[in-house]
């Protein structure tokens, strides 16, 4: 454990700031409006449960700080994404499911405990 922290937001509070943020992003790009689309909170799911994911990763939490501290281990870099994300799950239920997608697709494998009611 390297100290990662996960500040709290309500998850509607964090889809509507991380439509603003990339849509922000996005409009830096080339083709903004024609090529590229706006994001709304009626895009669909697997498009705003990625933002959201991301913008926690990035906005919400000290990944980005720890990652640093990192430079050169892969093995622990690839560790620490994983417990990011397994962290992103549990503080956010509704997005537990892309986490784990976007795990899958950087060579992990992401166990999720199942929620108690």
């Amino acid at each position: 454990m390297l100290g990662l922290q996960i500040l709290s937001a309500s998850f509607e509070e964090v889809q509507i700031r991380s439509v603003v943020q990339f849509n922000r992003h996005l409009s830096s790009k080339r083709g903004y409006k024609t090529a590229w689309k706006p994001m709304t909170l009626a895009s669909p799911r697997w498009r705003l449960d990625r933002v959201s994911v991301n913008f926690i990763r990035h906005q919400l939490t000290n990944y980005d700080n720890v990652i640093v501290t990192l430079a050169g281990d892969a093995e622990r870099i690839r560790s620490t994404r994983l417990e990011i994300l397994a962290g992103i799950a549990a503080a956010y239920p509704q997005v537990a499911n892309e986490c784990k997608r976007q795990a899958f697709i950087a060579g992990l494998r992401l166990m999720l405990l199942p929620r108690r009611i």
